[in-house]
């Protein structure tokens, strides 16, 4: 796999123990598949790894571009030691700085209190695992997290592709054209200032003219004052 840009997070990554390989990475995989296809994801798991490739390097390569991490949570992945060690701390860390959004999926039953996520919000109730559902019931459960994570995914293209608009005129740039030309209209125009409107205080002892809004005598009428606008002389 060819190394993306160090910013560009755009991979949905799937972190699960291989005990648990068949059949929920499978079944996971199919359901994400049509999302795939129509571009609204990009779906990255070590089976993606190529006889011959250094296997280290590509997984922190992807964990790199991750935006969504997927774990599918079990006793077995709890108790991988490569997973504790090597995927989880940068995906939590990334999660912590808000560049990775995590679904923690519970696939067999465990102590919700023991692991990472006690603090994020899993993807399904941990007291719920899919182990336990009717396969109906299982299928169901995974087309609604998947359309989760798909709406996650899309959510952060958009937010990607915000500044690229704006800096390329698009539909995010509108406005920086039309404050760039309000700006130079502004430039050319010639400075006029107008001069103050002259007026009597019916509540000045000497009811001189002055400047609206301010006495030459030193009193400054409240905003509820009466200002007689007649001309002086009166």
């Amino acid at each position: 796999m060819a190394d993306g840009p160090a910013s560009t997070r755009d991979l949905v990554f799937i972190s699960y123990s291989h005990a648990d390989e068949p059949p929920w990475l499978g079944h996971l995989r199919i359901i994400l598949k049509p999302y795939v296809r129509q571009g609204k994801l990009q779906e990255w798991s070590d089976p993606y790894i190529r006889v011959g490739d250094t296997w280290r390097r590509e997984i922190t390569t992807a964990l790199a571009r991750t935006r969504i991490g997927v774990c599918l949570v079990s006793p077995n992945f709890l108790a991988s030691d490569f997973i504790d060690a090597e995927e989880l701390p940068p995906l939590l860390a990334a999660a912590a700085a808000g560049e990775v959004t995590i679904v923690a999926i519970p696939i067999s039953s465990v102590d919700p209190s023991i692991t990472r996520f006690a603090e994020l919000q899993w993807g399904r109730d941990p007291q719920r695992p899919l182990d336990k559902l009717k396969r109906p019931d299982r299928n169901a459960a995974l087309v609604a997290i998947v359309k989760k994570i798909a709406e996650a995914a899309g959510t952060a293209q958009e937010t990607a592709a915000r500044p690229q608009e704006t800096l390329t005129g698009g539909a995010g740039g509108d406005w920086l054209e039309t404050a760039t030309r309000q700006a130079d209209a502004a430039a050319r125009e010639p400075m006029t200032r107008q001069p103050p409107r002259l007026r009597r205080c019916t509540r000045c002892p000497h009811r001189h003219q002055h400047r609206e809004r301010h006495c030459r005598h030193g009193w400054r009428p409240s905003p509820a004052a009466r200002w007689d606008p007649s001309p002086p002389g009166r």
